[in-house]
């Protein structure tokens, strides 16, 4: 099916890059640079423009849509709908029920409550794969690195065994 394309496209700007659904929403084709691999953004939250680099993965998706996917429209928006109204921008609400939609399908649909479990997981593999808090706000798009520290679930096993010993606990030494 051809909005699968879509689909999987929006899917992974929110999983790869942790955008909002408003920012993939808000993709315009002229945002799209395969050449340099980067998304220009307009950031309503922030008011002002920021680039992501693309992964490959997500630019081959994009190209996949564009090329295979997308419908003959006037719409500059990336990502429009695909039963009618043919060829209108999505909306918010529109791609928060694809995500929720394809959850379901994958048998997630109990562990997806929304979109902004994207953002938080993407946030917690950055922490994961030794991404610092400041580099994952840049990338979320964070001012403040306490928002940060939410999204970026700390693995407390990983901490556990790089924490020291308690000074006089049971067996050690101070």
């Amino acid at each position: 099916m051809i909005a699968e394309l879509r689909d999987r496209a929006m899917l992974l700007c929110m999983s790869e890059l942790g955008l909002r659904v408003s920012d993939v929403a808000g993709l315009q084709l002229d945002g799209i640079d395969f050449t340099d691999r980067v998304l220009r953004l307009r950031c309503h939250k922030m008011q002002k423009a920021t680039m992501l680099p693309m992964t490959d993965k997500l630019a081959n998706a994009l190209k996949d849509y564009l090329r295979r996917g997308r419908p003959t429209c006037t719409s500059r928006g990336m990502f429009v709908m695909h039963r009618a109204p043919v060829g209108k921008p999505m909306t918010p609400d529109g791609i928060r029920g694809v995500v929720t939609r394809r959850a379901a399908r994958a048998g997630l649909g109990h562990r997806v409550g929304g979109t902004h479990v994207l953002r938080h997981s993407l946030a917690s593999r950055m922490l994961k794969a030794g991404a610092s808090l400041k580099q994952i706000a840049d990338v979320l798009g964070h001012q403040s690195i306490n928002t940060t520290a939410i999204y970026a679930k700390v693995d407390l096993d990983a901490l556990s065994a790089v924490a020291l010993p308690w000074p006089g606990a049971k067996g050690v030494q101070p």
